[in-house]
């Protein structure tokens, strides 16, 4: 799940063709991660090594110019989302995801999505 509920998003608001699945979703891992770190869960030495080892390999990193809010509004229609409120499986660091109460869907403010989307 980590990367697609932005990566979905994404492709949906391109109408599938600008980018692959595999594209949008590495989008979606590097605009997961920097949500992460702004909450202080991944560090930004983390997140820079996988931006660079995506980059390496030739994966889309950044995330093109959409309005935030129309993100948002495709975020609450992913089939994770609970009653509207999307949920994210974000990463601690490379290799291990972050859980709270012992779940991976975490529900994420508004405003730090917002702020990672315009960082990315």
């Amino acid at each position: 799940n980590y990367g697609h509920t932005i990566g979905h998003a994404l492709e949906t608001l391109t109408h599938y063709k600008k980018y692959s699945h595999g594209q949008a979703i590495s989008i979606g891992m590097i605009v997961e991660s920097i949500i992460s770190n702004k909450l202080g869960w991944l560090s930004k030495k983390e997140l820079e090594r996988q931006i660079n080892l995506f980059e390496k390999l030739g994966l889309q990193t950044k995330m093109p110019r959409i309005q935030p809010n129309k993100i948002i509004n495709e975020l609450k229609k992913d089939k994770k989302s609970v009653l509207g409120i999307p949920q994210f499986t974000l990463p601690n660091k490379i290799g291990t995801m972050k859980t709270i109460d012992k779940k991976y869907g975490l529900t994420i403010d508004k405003k730090v999505i917002i702020s990672a989307l315009k960082e990315s």
